[in-house]
């Protein structure tokens, strides 16, 4: 079956569904709320996928090279605190120089101590977690400084660098746009956005 024929068997499917689910909105006193609320809601994001979002490639790419040069600051003052290089990314290698080596609270708790630390039941865990470093951060600098250095990762790895390799340039286009689709039928129910191929972004404007 060919793509042209799949959408037409497609689309008699979704109508035939939105009859009999719409009836039972009607049963339930609910058919504003679905004409007014969700698909008010859908003609939204429909227009967000038409017309993509614009990306200042500029200003991103400044604001990305300040973030590699906060991290870079961050490592170089971390490794003087620590005495040596290490993983900022191995929560092994943190626990190693936080417990290990410069003898902070384990876990960020006063009452436990590094003997605590053993496989299987009783046993404690040693954890580079958000929630301990932060209480250690509250009177230690280097913990501060692993905790500020994940954040920026993050903004870099998971939020500037993918808007910048989405980003496609169109020739009636002033700026950038990333171009997505949106899932709505979610477990959680929150807005699900996907980017699709730089070759079907140009197809669509």
């Amino acid at each position: 079956m060919c793509s042209s024929d799949l959408a037409v068997v497609e689309s008699i499917l979704v109508r035939h569904l939105h009859n009999k689910l719409y009836l039972d909105l009607v049963v339930q006193g609910l058919q504003q709320h679905y004409a007014e609320v969700e698909m008010g809601v859908e003609a939204v994001l429909l227009g967000v996928e038409l017309t993509g979002m614009g990306v200042h490639t500029e200003e991103f790419r400044d604001t990305r090279l300040m973030l590699e040069q906060r991290c870079k600051i961050i490592e170089e003052e971390s490794y003087r605190l620590a005495g040596r290089h290490f993983t900022f990314s191995s929560p092994q290698d943190v626990c190693r120089v936080l417990y290990h080596e410069m003898k902070f609270p384990v876990n960020g708790d006063p009452k436990l101590n590094l003997r605590m630390v053993r496989p299987g039941k009783g046993g404690i865990k040693l954890t580079a977690a958000k929630e301990p470093l932060e209480k250690l951060a509250r009177t230690h600098q280097l913990p501060k400084l692993i905790l500020e250095h994940r954040r920026i990762s993050g903004a870099l790895s998971r939020t500037l660098n993918p808007l910048l390799a989405a980003c496609v340039h169109q020739t009636n286009q002033t700026i950038p746009r990333v171009f997505s689709t949106c899932i709505t039928h979610t477990a959680t129910g929150r807005v699900s956005m996907h980017e699709i191929g730089r070759a079907s972004c140009r197809e669509r404007v």
